[in-house]
């Protein structure tokens, strides 16, 4: 079985009905190549999990004799933390081949006297902080925390990662030195950490019986901790001063801001000025001119290549960046034109004006998309979603609208994540040629992946299936 299989068999035993699932975890189960085994693991570890699977991937987890297969495991529990795939782990005893590896798995799972051993310097686990990212790096502090484990302080406090620290891994450290009370330690890197956290430490240390030993230590902390306890903590809740610049003048009022890809802000006036700056330095950018009537939105492509804008005139305009060349004018609107938005991978606009009608535009190409009515007053906002599969719209009519891309959602997911229920629905809701098209071959696409899926499953875990087994309902 190729990894494409394997890979069709992982998504239909996340996403299918019980049956489907079971039959691919059969078939993964009877595989037992890495790639398969991962999967397995990965359903193993997910609480959602049917089961069935469940039993399944674990009579093949618990029995695996192939490294690669095991480093597949250990691989998953450092990617998730599961507790039953910790659990797993802990009773069969697998080891990662890689000795860095094996050391933040060991970490992770609690067994300390192992961890010391093989790091012994807290080396392997400085190196795996250093490279790993926001959830592994959370869910190590956590057990550093519970634990109170100084090696995973000293790993993470270095003078060169201080800088790199999360707020919760600041709260670990804190409360790892103050359960161990490692005053010394807590005194010391009060002096070094950011400030709002060396306030933190230097506040604990006030409350505690312990003092510096030299006089002239003594007499350092003593005035550090007053100081420490005028600092308000309003500065770490959001309410923090601020220094203005200013960045030059429009010819007018402005209408509209826009922070650009590149470290720029783009700014627009009521006279049709269209200004970038550098960020945060404020130095001038460049400046265009929008002809015709008052500018009232902006919007930019996500890659920074091209600025739009809608006018009170109904037209919406295009302009390469960074030259603020004309790009074009995308003409429909018979109103004002209130606000714009861009799908994440900067193919589609979206605008809506004061005659309540939203549209939908290709880009770059200005090519007319859709028309779609409902708002019964001026549209004054648009928010699109972080996948660009729907967006939502709001107006004076005091209505929210939501709007699913159906077609555009199902082209960009893979065929056996489909749900033949959503194909169905689109089919009958989407208007247009292309969307009309793009549905007709989806349907077949999902209908010839699931054509030999007529399988009804009520049979025992061990009964490992091929490929053309079917199984009845009794």
């Amino acid at each position: 079985m190729n990894g494409g299989e394997v890979e069709k068999l992982a998504a239909r035993m996340a996403t299918g009905g019980r049956r489907r699932q079971r039959r691919a975890a059969r078939q993964l189960a009877r595989t037992r190549s890495p790639k398969a085994v991962r999967a397995l693991a990965t359903a193993y570890a997910s609480p959602g999990t049917d089961p069935r699977v469940v039993s399944i991937a674990e009579s093949v987890l618990a029995g695996l004799d192939d490294p690669a297969g095991v480093d597949a495991v250990c691989e998953v529990l450092i990617a998730t933390g599961a507790e039953r795939l910790s659990a797993l782990v802990s009773t069969t005893g697998y080891r990662h081949s890689d000795p860095v590896r094996h050391a933040v798995l060991l970490f992770l799972i609690g067994d300390f006297e192992q961890y010391a051993e093989l790091d012994f310097d807290g080396g392997m686990l400085a190196a795996v902080h250093a490279a790993a990212d926001a959830e592994l790096r959370s869910r190590l502090a956590a057990r550093a925390r519970v634990a109170g484990r100084m090696e995973w302080v000293r790993a993470v406090s270095g003078a060169q990662r201080r800088g790199e620290l999360s707020d919760p891994e600041w709260e670990a450290v804190v409360a790892t030195l103050t359960v161990t009370g490692r005053w010394d330690e807590l005194w010391r890197l009060a002096c070094e950490a950011p400030p709002v956290w060396g306030a933190r430490m230097l506040r604990e240390l006030a409350g505690q019986p312990w003092w510096p030993q030299s006089k002239v230590e003594r007499a350092a902390f003593d005035k550090l901790a007053g100081l420490a306890r005028a600092c308000s903590e309003d500065l770490t809740r959001g309410h923090v001063a601020v220094k203005s610049a200013v960045l030059g003048t429009h010819l007018s009022s402005l209408s509209c801001l826009v922070v650009m890809p590149g470290e720029l802000l783009a700014s627009v006036s009521f006279s049709n000025e269209v200004r970038w700056w550098h960020l945060p330095s404020g130095d001038p950018a460049g400046v265009l001119r929008a002809p015709k009537r008052g500018v009232r939105c902006m919007a930019v492509t996500p890659d920074g290549t091209l600025l739009v804008t809608g006018d009170d005139g109904g037209r919406v305009r295009s302009w390469h960046l960074p030259s603020g060349k004309p790009a074009g004018t995308l003409r429909g609107h018979k109103y004002g034109v209130r606000c714009l938005a861009v799908t994440p991978d900067g193919t589609l606009l979206v605008t809506g004006d004061d005659g309540g009608t939203v549209r939908l535009w290709h880009l770059p190409s200005g090519e007319s998309a859709r028309v779609l009515t409902g708002h019964k007053r001026a549209v004054r906002c648009l928010a699109m979603a972080p996948d660009g599969t729907w967006f939502a719209s709001g107006g004076d009519d005091g209505t929210v609208r939501l709007w699913h891309l159906q077609a555009r959602a199902a082209i960009r997911t893979p065929v056996a994540q489909i749900d033949m229920a959503n194909v169905e629905r689109m089919r009958f809701t989407v208007k247009g040629d292309p969307e009309r098209a793009w549905a007709r071959l989806i349907r077949e696409l999902v209908r010839r992946l699931h054509q030999y899926d007529i399988a009804v499953d009520t049979a025992g875990t061990a009964a490992f299936l091929s490929p053309t087994d079917i199984e009845l309902d009794r």
